[in-house]
């Protein structure tokens, strides 16, 4: 995942974070992009554009992430794939850290998901098929994980890892944990995230079957005072019906294209 690089619906959307690109558009606006994916790409996406720009990454410290109206450029709202999270509540301390595996007893766990590389894989594969509609990703995935958890269930080959060489917070050596959302547990920035869709006037979803909630509000919320709702995705959802405007097909062709963007 780390070596995923951000899409033109990435870099679409990042653009917006610019002040100089907003101001063009709407003088006086701010915007915040507010995300349920843990992949880090938008966040690479809003730091490239800001170099392409000669500007420093509005991630350098969280002052520098705060527009004029005090609202932030990005929220991730199921925390960050690379994020690590202290597990002592009087500590709480969080950071991203990128290394893989993030302690050495971690070593080679991957396998125990991906299975083990071989060289000749690619050269041996057999042509893609058309692409998934979203129904039959959707359907694909449960089955693969079902498929999953029956493996592990059978399996006797897990590690058993010593409680004490597992990841520890740098800062007072407690337990830390992935500092991603799981179920059950609060999205983050939640106060944050609600304050700004109660005053969006413009609401723009992307790339979401609009089914986990709380995200799968935010759109009528915006349009209950009075917003203007865009939907882009590459199939018909539930949310649609209040939608002002809804556009069918990839984001990464559809999105720069409507935003007047980039280059396509």
């Amino acid at each position: 995942m780390f070596k995923a690089e951000p899409n033109a619906a990435h870099m679409a959307l990042a653009r917006f974070a610019l002040p100089q690109f907003r101001s063009a558009l709407a003088p006086g606006s701010s915007f915040t992009l507010i995300t349920q994916n843990i992949d880090g790409l938008d966040r690479r996406a809003i730091e490239k554009v800001y170099a392409e720009a000669g500007e420093p990454s509005p991630f350098a410290d969280s002052a520098a992430q705060k527009q004029p109206t005090g609202d932030p450029v990005l929220l991730e709202m199921h925390g960050h794939i690379a994020g690590v999270l202290c597990t002592s509540y009087q500590c709480r301390h969080r950071e991203l850290n990128f290394s893989s595996p993030i302690c050495p007893a971690l070593a080679g766990t991957e396998l125990l998901v991906d299975g083990p590389t071989d060289s000749n894989t690619a050269s041996d594969a057999q042509p893609r098929g058309p692409k998934r509609s979203a129904a039959e990703a959707r359907a694909w995935a449960e089955a693969r994980l079902a498929g999953l958890k029956q493996e592990k269930e059978s399996s006797a080959d897990d590690p058993d890892i010593p409680v004490e060489q597992l990841p520890r917070c740098k800062k007072c050596g407690a337990l830390a944990r992935p500092d991603v959302v799981w179920f059950s547990e609060v999205p983050q920035h939640i106060d944050e995230v609600m304050r700004i869709v109660d005053n969006a006037d413009v609401c723009i979803v992307v790339g979401t079957s609009a089914v986990v909630h709380p995200a799968a509000t935010f759109s009528a919320k915006v349009k209950e005072h009075g917003g203007t709702v865009a939907v882009f995705n590459i199939e018909r959802g539930k949310r649609d019906a209040i939608a002002d405007f809804v556009f069918l097909g990839p984001c990464g062709d559809i999105l720069p294209r409507v935003l007047v963007c980039g280059d396509a």
